[in-house]
């Protein structure tokens, strides 16, 4: 199977947008086992008329499937600090210090998670 990922699509070129919608199409066609997977970031702004019309066309041609993603919660954030570190600890000391710092953590990422991983590197 063939697996294709391709980031922030809205930055794409018209020729870029073209030969991805050649390729679902053709993929489609020859019963190619294969998977796009295209982010598209949805921002404040609308999508660039282009864009909507080069996805309405995806959506003609070859099914479609449109996941959203926002940001993580609170309780997200808490676990997965506990999948990082465990929540361990006989007095239970370790895991309030690690729901306070995952507090924090979605204080000061508001639950993106590029912002989180980025902050838990330092």
């Amino acid at each position: 199977m063939l697996v294709l990922s391709i980031d922030d699509v809205q930055w794409a070129d018209a020729t870029s947008l073209d030969v991805l919608h050649y390729l679902a199409r053709r993929f489609a066609k020859s019963e190619t086992p294969a998977l796009l997977l295209l982010t598209l970031r949805m921002g404040e702004r609308a999508m660039r008329p282009a864009l909507t019309e080069w996805r309405t066309d995806m959506e003609r041609a070859v099914p479609l499937t449109h996941l959203q993603l926002g940001p993580l919660t609170a309780e997200d954030i808490l676990r997965l600090l506990q999948a990082f570190g465990g929540a361990g600890g006989k007095d239970g000391r370790r895991a309030a210090d690690l729901e306070h710092f995952g507090q924090w953590l979605f204080a000061e990422t508001e639950g993106q998670p590029f912002y989180l991983m980025e902050t838990l590197k330092f």
